[in-house]
């Protein structure tokens, strides 16, 4: 499984998207801004990535989605340490991931990877997660 970056959103790769943020306006506000990533197995599309910078020294996971036939594989797993190490290649200190509260696949995949999560208020939006880099646990 290779994932390897990408420039222009194809169809398939927006759908993605969509599955890990259903808002079309959200989306078009990082898209063109975040490093972008996909993986693929057999040549067809599985998972994306997407990296934006939004502080010195900090990146934020905006877009993680795998294809539903996929997942529990390992491939959302394996996006986080690549998304890990290609930071900490390039000098990155922090890397965060913000999921919406109503958002509970997302917000159980990354607190089962041992992903720190701090408490939500109940004004928050978001839960943001810092987590130094080091390793992700895999189940």
């Amino acid at each position: 499984m290779d994932i390897k970056p990408f420039t222009s959103v194809s169809a398939d790769q927006y759908e993605l998207l969509l599955m890990a943020d259903p808002s079309r306006s959200m989306i078009a506000s990082y898209v063109n801004r975040a490093f972008k990533f996909a993986t693929e197995i057999d040549n067809q599309l599985v998972g994306v990535i997407l990296l934006l910078p939004t502080h010195p020294q900090t990146l934020e996971i905006v877009n993680l989605a795998v294809s539903k036939c996929h997942q529990n594989h390992g491939i959302g797993t394996k996006l986080l340490q690549f998304a890990a190490t290609w930071a900490q290649e390039r000098h990155y200190h922090t890397l965060e991931i913000a999921t919406g509260i109503t958002s509970l696949g997302p917000y159980i995949f990354t607190k089962s990877r041992a992903l720190e999560l701090p408490a939500l208020s109940k004004t928050s939006l978001a839960a943001i997660i810092h987590k130094p880099f080091g390793k992700i646990n895999s189940f």
